[in-house]
């Protein structure tokens, strides 16, 4: 059966110099970037982007594709099966740094909390931290 995750695919470019892969194959600077999301759907045959999928092997195609285009942050999100199991990957010149999400609650209003024990307010409104860690 597996894992599944919801992905989405979002680019940044920077500023692009001659040496670019982007500029040294069109012979000039693009206007806007290359359709990412369809380079990957044509290398692996699905679309990973389009539906809840068991896309294993993400890490390194991004980590390929991003070192094929050293100039674009790709920025990867995933929104798995569990609760709590979301993430940003981010890639770049083929180097990957993975950032989980945290969860926390703003405080309640002073005009709620005025008179109350602060130390037990505390823990009652502590940040709620991720079972996962």
């Amino acid at each position: 059966m597996g894992y599944e995750t919801r992905y989405s695919l979002k680019t940044v470019r920077s500023v692009l110099d001659e040496k670019d892969p982007l500029v040294t194959v069109l012979g000039e600077k693009p206007r806007k970037l290359p359709d990412f999301e369809k380079m990957i759907v044509d290398l692996d045959e699905y679309n990973p982007f389009e539906d809840r999928c068991k896309w294993y092997d993400h890490e390194e195609r991004m980590k390929d594709l991003s070192a094929k285009f050293p100039h674009v942050l790709f920025v990867l999100e995933g929104f798995g099966e569990e609760d709590g199991d979301v993430w940003r990957k981010y890639f770049r010149a083929g180097k990957m740094f993975r950032a989980d999400a945290v969860l926390s609650f703003p405080p309640p209003p002073k005009t709620m909390t005025d008179k109350l024990d602060k130390d037990e307010l505390f823990r009652a409104t502590d940040v709620i931290k991720s079972s996962r860690q």
